[in-house]
């Protein structure tokens, strides 16, 4: 089970956007030392959704 937050602040003005993703996320049954790991494979595949939507 993942446990955590995420919050999601979209902003812009003069016909640019600008798009805050934190998160924090905790995998259940894995220990701490694991949670960065983790951390920066959610950054990779979620900073990649979010370019692909944008572009898009």
């Amino acid at each position: 089970m993942v446990t955590g937050w995420a919050e999601i602040v979209v902003g812009g003005s003069g016909g640019h956007c600008r798009v805050l993703w934190r998160e924090e996320v905790r995998v259940a049954g894995l220990p701490r030392v694991l949670d960065a790991p983790v951390a920066l494979g959610g950054r990779l595949v979620f900073g990649r959704l979010v370019r692909a939507l944008l572009a898009g």
